[in-house]
C-alpha cells in the first residue's frame, strides 16, 4: 500500500498596518502560504474561499488585533492556519492657540483665545474624540503693555489621536490717544497771540491720565504770532506714550473783530441848500489805532435834499470796512432850519399918483432886512419900513438868528401914473342918425381908466367909444372925462362943439318913358354935397353920378341914395319904363300830342322884322329842325320819328327895316 499523506500548508494571515481613520476594520490583508510542493499554488491546489476572523473585524480604535484566516480546503495537503496582527496606530492632530488682538486696556492678560483643531477624521470633533481641558501657558499669561507674547496650548488627552500643539501669538497693540488742543477765542486787541490754550486727551484706559506720557506739549501753527481777526490753527505736539498711539487735533484760534462805533455828528443848515459834508466819529480802536487802518471809511448820507422842507433828518453813515473791526453804525440828526419869512406889503397902494408921490412899505417878520430896487441893494436901507419915491420892482432880503437867508416872499412893483390927455373926433353930424364918437385919448401912461361921455343934450355914455342920435338940428357940446382908475385925482375932461343938421326928405321922382335898347338921360336931384348911388346898376352908364344914361330892354325902377358929409341919407326912387319895339319870342315847352293845342313850336315875330333863320338843337348839339318861315313850326319829330321827351336848345336871327340884326336863344322843353 502506498500512501501518500497530505503534505503540510501553512496558511498565514498578513499583518495590517492602519492610522485611526474612524472607519471599522473588515478582511484582511491577504496570505502567506508556505509549503506548496512541486511548483503549484493556491490556485491549482486550493478550493474553497478563503475568510478573517478574530477581532480585528470591527476593530476601529487604536490597538493591535488579530486576523485569524480560514475557509480554504486542499486534497494534497494539510493545511494549517496562523493568524496575522492588524495595528491601528494613533491619528495625527495639530492643536494650535489661536492669535489674539487687543488694544493696550491696562488689563493683564490671561488664558487665551480658543484653539483650533487639525486632524480630525471621520466627522469627529473634540467632544467626542479628547478629553481633558485646554490650558494656556507661555509669556502671554499676565502681559500687560504694548508687545507680541505667545499663547502656548496644553491639557488635552486622546485615546486616537496623537497630539501636537502650536503655539499663539498674543499682540497687544497700543490704544489710540487723541490729544486735542483747545480752541481759544478774543477779541482782537492788536497784540500777538502765542502758546496755546491747553489740551484735551481723548482714549486713557483704566483710568489712566496724562501721567503716564513722557515729553511736553508745545504749539505750532498759524496761530502762533498771529494778530488780525480770523481763524487760525492752534497744532499740539511733543508728546510721547509707550502704549498710545498718539493723533493730534488741531484747536482753532479765533480773533473776533472788535466792536467799533462810527456815530454821524449831528450838524444843521438852513433850507434850500445842499447838505454840509458830514463827519463821522469812531468809538472802540484798541491798541492806540485810528482810523488809518479801516479798508474804507464811513461816509453819512441823508434822505433830506435842498427842496426838504424844515425838520430833523436821519443821518445815516455806512461803507466803513475793517479787517478787524465789526463796524456798527449810531445815526446823526440833521436839523434843516425854515428860512425866514417875510411879506412886503404896502397899504397906501402900489401907485404913485403924479411926478412927486411917494409911499410906504413895509416887511414883517423880526429880522436884519437889505432892500433892493430893480435887484440893486438900496444903500442905507436896513429898517422893516421903507419910503419909496421911485418907480420899479421892490422886495426885500431877510437873514433869521441862524444865519438863514431868503427873499421876501413877494415883491412890490411901483407903478407911477400921469394925467391922461383926453381927445375925441366924430364922423357926422345929422339929426335923427347914430352919430360915432371915435376916442383918440392918450391914456398910456395913466393906467386903467374910465371913460365919462356927454352928448351935451343930456346922453351920457362910459363906454370907450360911443355913439348919440341927435333928436334935433342945432348947436351942441359934447364932453369925454378920463379919470385914472388908481389916481382919480389925475380925472382930465375935453369938450368939442357938434353942430347937428336936418336930414334932406326923399321923394318920388317922375317916370321917365323911353324904347327899349333906347340909350336916355335920367336925372336924379342935384346936390352940390352929396355922392350918389344908383340901385341896381342895370343898364346904367354910371351909377355914381347924378345924372347917368339908361339903356333897358324893361321897365326897371331904381333907388338913388344921396349921402351928405353930415352923414344924412336920402334916398329917392325912380322908375323907367320900356317900349318893346321889335322881338323874337319862343315859348318854353311845347306838347306834340296831336291834341290840336301848342303841337308846334313857333318863332312869333315881334315888330317890323323878318326872319332869317329857327333853328333847333338836341341835346348833343345835334340840330333837328331848321326854317326861315314864321309860319313853319317844329312838330317834335325828325325823319317822321317822335324825338324824345327832352330839353332843347333853339337859336333866331332876324332883322329889322333899318337892317339891324337881331340873335335870340333859349331853352324849350318837349313834353307829351
Amino acid at each position: 500500500t502506498l500512501t501518500i499523506d497530505k503534505a503540510a500548508l501553512t496558511i498565514t494571515a498578513t499583518d495590517s498596518a492602519k492610522v485611526y481613520d474612524g472607519n471599522a476594520f473588515a478582511g484582511g490583508n491577504g496570505l502567506v502560504y508556505s509549503g506548496f510542493v512541486h511548483s503549484e499554488d493556491s490556485t491549482a491546489a486550493l478550493t474553497g474561499a478563503v475568510f478573517y476572523n478574530g477581532n480585528s473585524q470591527g476593530a476601529i480604535n487604536v490597538n493591535s488585533y488579530d486576523i485569524i484566516p480560514g475557509g480554504l480546503s486542499a486534497a494534497n495537503y494539510a493545511i494549517t492556519y496562523a493568524k496575522g496582527t492588524l495595528t491601528v496606530g494613533k491619528a495625527a492632530l495639530t492643536v494650535t492657540a489661536k492669535d489674539s488682538t487687543k488694544v493696550y486696556d491696562g488689563v493683564t492678560f490671561s488664558n487665551g483665545n480658543g484653539v483650533s483643531y487639525s486632524g480630525f477624521v471621520n466627522n469627529e470633533d473634540s467632544t467626542a474624540a479628547l478629553t481633558g481641558a485646554v490650558t494656556y501657558t507661555g509669556t502671554s499669561q499676565g502681559a500687560t503693555n504694548v508687545n507680541t507674547y505667545t499663547i502656548v496650548p496644553g491639557g488635552l488627552v486622546a485615546e486616537n489621536y496623537s497630539i501636537v500643539y502650536a503655539d499663539g501669538t498674543l499682540t497687544i497693540n497700543k490704544a489710540v490717544l487723541e490729544v486735542t488742543a483747545r480752541d481759544t477765542v478774543k477779541t482782537y486787541d492788536g497784540l500777538t497771540f502765542n502758546n496755546g490754550n491747553g489740551v484735551t486727551y481723548s482714549g486713557f484706559v483704566n483710568n489712566e491720565d496724562a501721567t503716564v506720557l513722557t515729553g511736553t506739549v508745545s504749539y505750532g501753527g498759524s496761530a502762533q504770532g498771529s494778530v488780525n481777526s480770523g481763524d487760525y490753527a492752534i497744532i499740539p505736539s511733543g508728546l510721547n506714550a509707550d502704549n498710545y498711539s498718539i493723533s493730534y487735533t488741531n484747536g482753532k484760534l479765533t480773533v473776533n473783530k472788535a466792536a467799533l462805533m462810527a456815530t454821524a455828528n449831528d450838524t444843521a443848515r438852513c433850507y434850500g441848500i445842499t447838505n454840509p459834508v458830514f463827519r463821522i466819529s469812531y468809538n472802540g480802536f484798541v491798541n492806540n489805532e485810528t482810523k488809518a487802518v479801516l479798508v474804507s471809511e464811513a461816509t453819512a448820507a441823508s434822505i433830506a435834499n435842498a427842496q426838504s422842507v424844515a425838520g430833523g433828518y436821519t443821518i445815516e453813515p455806512s461803507g466803513a470796512a475793517g479787517d478787524n473791526y465789526t463796524i456798527s453804525y449810531a445815526n446823526g440828526t440833521l436839523t434843516v432850519h425854515a428860512l425866514p419869512v417875510s411879506t412886503i406889503s404896502a397899504v397906501e397902494g402900489t401907485v404913485l399918483c403924479g411926478s412927486n408921490d411917494t409911499l410906504t412899505l413895509t416887511a414883517s417878520g423880526n429880522y436884519t432886512y437889505e432892500w433892493y430896487l430893480d435887484n440893486l441893494v438900496i444903500t442905507g436901507q436896513s429898517t422893516a419900513q421903507l419910503d419909496a419915491a421911485k418907480t420899479g420892482s421892490y422886495t426885500a432880503k431877510i437873514t433869521d438868528m441862524y444865519g438863514c437867508v431868503n427873499s421876501a416872499t413877494n415883491s412890490i412893483t411901483l407903478i407911477r401914473l400921469l394925467a391922461p390927455s383926453p381927445a375925441f373926433s366924430f364922423d357926422t353930424w345929422c339929426a335923427g342918425t347914430p352919430v360915432a364918437f371915435t376916442n383918440a385919448s392918450d391914456a398910456s401912461t395913466s393906467g386903467t381908466v374910465t371913460y365919462t361921455w356927454n352928448s351935451g343934450d343930456g346922453q351920457t355914455s362910459t363906454a370907450a367909444n360911443t355913439q348919440f342920435t341927435y333928436a334935433a338940428a342945432g348947436n351942441y357940446t359934447a364932453a369925454l372925462t378920463i379919470i385914472p382908475t388908481a389916481c382919480p385925482v389925475l380925472a382930465t375932461t375935453v369938450t368939442k362943439n357938434i353942430a347937428i343938421e336936418a336930414s334932406v326928405a326923399p321923394v318920388r321922382l317922375a317916370t321917365v318913358n323911353t324904347t327899349a335898347y333906347l340909350p336916355t338921360q335920367l336925372a336924379a336931384r342935384s346936390f352940390t354935397n352929396a355922392s350918389y348911388t344908383w340901385l341896381p346898376g342895370t343898364g346904367l352908364s354910371n351909377t355914381a353920378i347924378y345924372n347917368p344914361v339908361v339903356t333897358v330892354k324893361e321897365n326897371q325902377e331904381y333907388s338913388i341914395q344921396m349921402d351928405f358929409p353930415s352923414g344924412c341919407v336920402t334916398v329917392d326912387t325912380l322908375l323907367v319904363t320900356a317900349f318893346i319895339a321889335n322881338d323874337v319870342l319862343v315859348p318854353n315847352v311845347f306838347t306834340p300830342n296831336g291834341d290840336g293845342q301848342n303841337d308846334l313850336l313857333l318863332a312869333n315875330l315881334r315888330g317890323n322884322i323878318q326872319l332869317r333863320f329857327f333853328r333847333v338843337f338836341n341835346r348833343w348839339g345835334k340840330k333837328v329842325f331848321e326854317s326861315s318861315d314864321p309860319a313853319q313850326g317844329w312838330d317834335g319829330r325828325v325823319n317822321g320819328e317822335l324825338q324824345p321827351l327832352a330839353t332843347y336848345v333853339w337859336a333866331a336871327e332876324a332883322v329889322d327895316a333899318n337892317g339891324n340884326v337881331f340873335h335870340r336863344q333859349g331853352s324849350v322843353t318837349l313834353l307829351r
